[in-house]
């Protein structure tokens, strides 16, 4: 299945719209039992990003069982080596946060996740690692949260690779100790990958990602964009037998490098991208185009609106 056509044609202009149209739940599979909490069988979450016209109370929580808020910012002292993570001085979304979608769903698991400062550099991060995993714990812990989730795009070295080990290893170790000592439960820890476990010529440091993390988001979708490629082209394919990008070759890779399947959580977009077509009649799948299409690019198209911006959509694959 490469992808269905959910809207052609705007105005005098041709234009061919490839996506998936989300219903309330796409997937939802069995959470191995060594890593199911409080009887927990099933993930369906969602990634929530803040912005200025961000409602919280529009999200309709009851279909999740996690929720992912985006996010929390890293900052580096250059004079002192110390990484921390902060919020921004408008915290009153994040505060109110918790209290809001808990209240519709006493049982969902939160997450904060934190996004990988691209002006700084993965070095930097392990030098002042032992500050970020502090204050990523004691922010999780302020505001109410169940988890961290750290979203990184991407490694882009072999020593990034191996660094992002180190800094899973000691997080895991200083999560463990910080519940330990605070008597509280365990913060969940979880990560978004690319949809195969490697990067160009660097590999993913499975050993580590899967003693370390609850499980993996991996972001399985964007293989094509309209500014890239002049030809309509199923980016979120999950099957492609003329291709790697797709999916089914991108989970199997996961597993066969070793990284245990019931960990994998499979990521889709809840959007559809745009190209405009060099002719009408041409409209299949590969068909000639001169690029992207209008601003509509990403289809906001999800029911709830706690899918809210053009790649947030995370649904559990537990196989």
């Amino acid at each position: 299945m490469v992808g269905y056509p959910v809207g052609v044609g705007l105005g005098r202009v041709p234009y061919q719209v490839w996506g998936r149209v989300p219903n309330r739940t796409i997937l939802q599979s069995q959470l191995h039992k060594s890593i199911a909490l409080d009887n927990q069988t099933w993930i369906k979450a969602g990634y929530w990003q803040y912005d200025d016209t961000s409602n919280i109370e529009s999200i309709n929580s009851t279909l999740y069982t996690h929720l992912i808020y985006g996010y929390a910012d890293m900052y580096y002292n250059s004079s002192t080596e110390q990484v921390n993570v902060t919020i921004s001085s408008d915290d009153e979304p994040v505060k109110n946060f918790n209290s809001i979608v808990k209240e519709k769903n006493p049982s969902i698991k939160t997450l904060v996740s934190i996004e990988m400062n691209r002006t700084m550099s993965n070095a930097n991060l392990i030098t002042g690692r032992k500050f970020f995993i502090e204050s990523s714990t004691e922010i999780a812990r302020s505001y109410g949260f169940d988890g961290l989730d750290f979203t990184w795009s991407w490694p882009s070295s072999s020593q990034e690779m191996s660094n992002l080990a180190t800094l899973l290893d000691d997080w895991r170790v200083a999560i463990d100790l910080e519940s330990k000592q605070a008597k509280k439960p365990r913060l969940l820890l979880t990560m978004i990958s690319k949809y195969t476990p490697w990067i160009e010529d660097w590999t993913y440091p499975i050993e580590s990602m899967k003693e370390n993390l609850d499980w993996l988001h991996v972001f399985a979708f964007d293989y094509y964009e309209p500014w890239s490629t002049n030809n309509t082209s199923p980016f979120a394919a999950m099957y492609d037998p003329n291709s790697d990008l797709n999916t089914d070759y991108g989970i199997n890779a996961w597993i066969k490098y070793g990284f245990p399947s019931q960990k994998i959580v499979l990521g889709l977009p809840f959007y559809g991208c745009v190209w405009t077509l060099v002719s009408p009649e041409n409209n299949q799948i590969g068909a000639a185009a001169t690029g992207a299409g209008p601003a509509i690019m990403c289809l906001k198209m999800s029911r709830s609106r706690v899918i809210l911006h053009c790649w947030d959509s995370i649904i559990s694959k537990h196989t």
